[in-house]
Order: C-alpha cells, then structure tokens, then sequence
C-alpha cells in the first residue's frame, strides 16, 4: 500500500447511516453520490453492478461505488448495517479508487465490526450529542479500516469494475514517488513513467489534486524530513539525503520556505514539546 501518501490526513464524511430490515429485498438501479458499504449482518443477497453478478451472505460487506447503478435482490428475510460515505486524503485522492477493495469482502471479526457499527449508529441519531461529529467521523474510519484489513488478509481480491485509466496510472505514479523520496526525480521521468507528455500530467493531475507530481515529490520529502527532525538525532546532512534534498543547507532553504522556521528552530521545538508532555 502507499501508506506516505495518506499521512496528511483523512476526510471521512458519512451521509447515511442505518441498520435495515426487510422480509424480501428487490431494489433496482439504485445510485448514490459516495461509496455505500453494506455489511450483511444476517441473510443472502444477490447485488448486480455494471453487468456484473455477486453474492453475498452474513459477515461480509457489499460495496458500490459512486454513481454507478447497482441492484439487490433476496428472496428471505435479513438485515444490513449500511452507511454511505466519501473518504478522501488532504490531495482528494479517495481511498477506495486507490485501493480497488472487491465488491463483496468477509469481514474477519464481524462481532467487532458491528459494535462499532452500532457505536456510530447510536452518536448518528443523536442530533445534540458533544463532539457528535468527531465521533461520527472516528468510528467511521475505523470501519473503513476493518474494512481494508479483512481485504488485505483476505488476498486482495480485486474490484471486478476497474478504476479509470488516469486513477490506475496515477496509483502507479504515486507508488513510485513515495519508493523515490531519496532519490533524483525529474518531471519528464514521472511523465514517461505513465506515458504522458509532462505538460498534459501536471494539468490533469493537479485538477485531481491540486498539486502537480513534482509538489507532491517536494511536500512527501519535506513531511519525512520533519518526522526524522521528531523522531532521530540524524544530523541535518544525513536527513537531506534520505529526503533526496541532496544538501543541509537546500534542505534548510526548503524547510524554511515551506514551513516558516529553520530545520533545527523545528527540532528544538518538537524536542520541547515532548519533554513538556512526558514532565522531562
């Protein structure tokens, strides 16, 4: 996975969350704006998306995508804990065109999901709760999680209904990015490598962004700089080269030009910072 990339930050934002009954099921092409996860909690469904057929039974997750039809149909009693959600990273990448979980995933500890199913169901209908949203958004991300984890142990079993052309060469992209953060890169080596002219990949790159591939080079190489400022005595030198910033006094041109305070004023800072938390 492209772990780096996501560190900035999540926006996980549901629209919809309820906990569903029915004696039979048949909705037909039903569409929504963001990703609807549809954890089976007892029954066997019959969902169809794109010309595609699946099924799924108790203890596993439908999942449907933004604006693409999909139906479901059963002929016996169940019931689904459902929400719909948009999850994106600080650049609007979205976390499930980057990571293509299939239509249908086992969840490997339903009884944990769906307590924090239910957490969250309980802070959605209430409208005056403290902190109601933070929440909200919390137990929603640790779902996405289970989520994600249940579909990584289980083998990664891909999306039947592929991401576009320009996500699946923007995964690529991003991917080699983050292994290069300590090496020489050159906007037309990132624009051969997903065959493009330069010019046309900084436009529609950034329009998905907001950035072009050679910001978000410099934004990934100076966030790993201020984490080994936190977490390791390397002297300025050694974190310029493993941050590909060649020298300490570039790396202390661009830190001080992003951040607004020099490489060591940040470290003392954090250093601070820590031995006010801990009392040293």
């Amino acid at each position: 996975m492209t772990g780096n990339f996501f560190e900035g930050g999540w926006r996980v934002r549901p629209s919809a969350v309820a906990h569903a009954y029915y004696p039979s099921l048949d909705i037909q092409n039903i569409v929504y704006p963001h990703w609807v996860v549809s954890f089976v909690t007892d029954g066997e469904v019959e969902l169809q998306a794109g010309g595609v057929t699946r099924h799924a039974f108790s203890g596993q997750v439908m999942l449907h995508a933004p604006h693409l039809p999909f139906s479901e149909r059963s002929d016996r009693g169940g019931n689904h804990r459902w929400f719909v959600v948009e999850a994106a990273n600080d650049h609007g990448m979205e976390l499930l065109r980057l990571y293509p979980v299939g239509e249908v995933t086992t969840i490997m500890d339903p009884g944990k999901y769906i307590q924090v199913f239910d957490q969250m169901l309980a802070a959605w209908g209430d409208k005056e709760g403290a902190f109601r949203e933070m929440e909200i958004s919390s137990l929603c991300q640790l779902l996405l999680f289970y989520l994600l984890q249940s579909w990584e142990r289980g083998g990664r079993t891909p999306r039947s209904l592929p991401a576009s052309k320009n996500d699946k060469r923007f995964q690529v992209l991003i991917t080699h990015i983050n292994a290069k953060l300590d090496e020489k890169v050159s906007r037309e080596q990132l624009a051969e490598l997903v065959h493009m002219n330069p010019n046309y990949l900084d436009r529609i790159f950034a329009e998905k962004f907001r950035l072009t591939p050679m910001q978000l080079l410099r934004e990934l190489r100076l966030r790993k700089a201020r984490r080994l400022l936190e977490q390791t005595e390397l002297p300025l030198s050694q974190i310029a080269v493993q941050c590909g910033m060649g020298d300490a006094a570039y790396l202390n041109r661009q830190f001080a030009k992003s951040c607004s305070i020099t490489p060591g004023a940040y470290r003392e800072r954090a250093r601070l910072a820590n031995q006010n938390y801990y009392g040293g």
